[in-house]
């Protein structure tokens, strides 16, 4: 009924469960949760998003403000029901278990809601939360041991049923192992998932979301998650989507701002594209040990902020650790580059682009003055587009010390394409051990 809001259902389980239970007892609480009006789904305490859509969160995308709000305090919510029903069982004991599941998702972001004859693979991405008891996790500890080991496993909840058997530990015939996501038995293979009624495979070329988790799971096979990582994070939003697909590594642009009190790096990569946050409000929207390497693009160092710069970077290093993790990049020619190397940040001179288009007789004589730079400014590393590798390496590398490394961009290589892995081994710097950073395309909904 949409008579009353969920908690009264959460109300109403606290009864059941707060009498003496002396039985087996399953009890099936069917929520509202986060259908559309989205705006009827929760009380006005939870009326917390209702402003603008703040561009440091989600870009430059004008999505439609009162549908992400009305959702998000939706989500809220629910939030709070479900704590309020795994409250409940906890504070009764003994061996129990809750399995939240949704029937579907929305695709709030194109304000499409779950409309199927508008299909879109967002609507399939439904969460499904499991809390088991500490008596549940003593009795079932190879179930529960199992389940956890499950977390990040595709699964369908057309297979709910042989999973709340499997996790209720009922005997019947009615059961089958290799559907229950319990089970050691369980098996769900990519090509038998199916979605949209058996119509669509969830493995199709359009289910992007999906490849790029996948792809960004395939880097971590590799043990490349810190090596090949995204290009381009200058939004909390695509901060965050990241980091939920499993990255640990990003690139980010940064503009430095002197300010009367307070110098800061603004994150954006031009002056038409800012997003009005500092690098420290970015950094600090995801935990600090969730961030092996940060490729830091500063856009306007020069001779004259070179000291201030630094200044700042070892504020942030205090913060953040951010020696151990950064790429400090720059395009300057100065020789002061030499003092941020100095103070122990990891320094790369970005290689102009341009460099592909000259008269290749040149080539030699270029790379001359470059190995000299490199080594005034004393960098542990050169940056640059892809397409200078064969220059870097038939003119430049005979001339740098071997200890230089490279850190590269190769933009064709975009992580929601299936075929990502493939492109990836077949290119010819993969093997390189010198190159330590490969920049890829990643398709978000928050681009500035």
């Amino acid at each position: 009924s949409t008579m009353f809001l969920d908690e009264h259902l959460a109300t109403k389980l606290e009864e059941i469960v707060s009498e003496d239970i002396s039985q087996n007892t399953a009890i099936f609480v069917h929520l509202m949760g986060n259908h559309s009006d989205y705006k009827n789904r929760y009380s006005e305490d939870f009326e917390i998003y209702k402003g603008e859509l703040n561009k440091k969160y989600f870009g430059k995308n004008k999505f439609v403000k009162r549908f992400i709000n009305t959702y998000d305090n939706s989500i809220l919510y629910n939030d709070y029901v479900v704590s309020k029903i795994i409250k409940a069982l906890q504070k009764n004991g003994g061996i129990s278990t809750c399995l939240y599941f949704a029937d579907h998702s929305e695709d709030v972001l194109a304000n499409l809601g779950h409309n199927v004859g508008l299909f879109t693979f967002p609507m399939t991405e439904a969460p499904m939360i499991l809390w088991a008891s500490d008596g549940y996790k003593v009795k079932y500890q190879e179930k529960y041991e199992i389940l956890k080991s499950r977390s990040q496993q595709l699964f369908s909840n057309d297979l709910i049923s042989e999973t709340l058997i499997g996790i209720a530990d009922i005997s019947t015939d009615q059961y089958i192992s290799e559907f229950d996501l319990s089970s050691e038995y369980f098996h769900l293979p990519l090509e038998k998932c199916f979605t949209l009624h058996g119509e669509r495979k969830y493995a199709e070329k359009e289910n992007l979301n999906f490849n790029q988790k996948r792809n960004i799971a395939v880097l971590d096979s590799l043990n490349s998650l810190s090596r090949v990582f995204p290009h381009r994070v200058n939004t909390v939003g695509k901060l965050k989507k990241i980091v939920y697909n499993g990255s640990n590594s990003f690139e980010v642009d940064v503009i430095f701002r002197q300010g009367e009190t307070r110098d800061s790096f603004e994150v954006g990569h031009d002056e038409q594209a800012m997003s009005g946050m500092s690098l420290e409000e970015l950094l600090s929207s995801v935990g600090e040990n969730q961030i092996r390497k940060i490729w830091l693009d500063i856009k306007n160092l020069n001779e004259e902020n070179l000291s201030a710069i630094l200044k700042r970077l070892n504020s942030l290093d205090q913060k953040f650790n951010f020696k151990e993790k950064v790429i400090v990049e720059s395009d300057i020619t100065s020789p002061l580059f030499a003092n941020i190397s100095n103070s122990g940040f990891h320094t790369s001179y970005y290689m102009p682009t341009g460099i592909k288009n000259m008269n290749q007789k040149d080539f030699p004589e270029k790379a001359k003055k470059m190995a000299q730079q490199i080594q005034n400014q004393q960098v542990v590393a050169i940056s640059f587009e892809v397409s200078l590798y064969p220059f870097v390496k038939e003119h430049l590398e005979k001339l740098i010390p071997e200890t230089i490394v490279y850190h590269t961009w190769d933009l064709d290589l975009q992580l929601k394409y299936p075929e990502f892995k493939e492109e990836l081994i077949r290119r010819e710097y993969f093997m390189d051990t010198r190159i330590e950073s490969v920049l890829v395309g990643y398709l978000s909904d928050f681009e500035l």
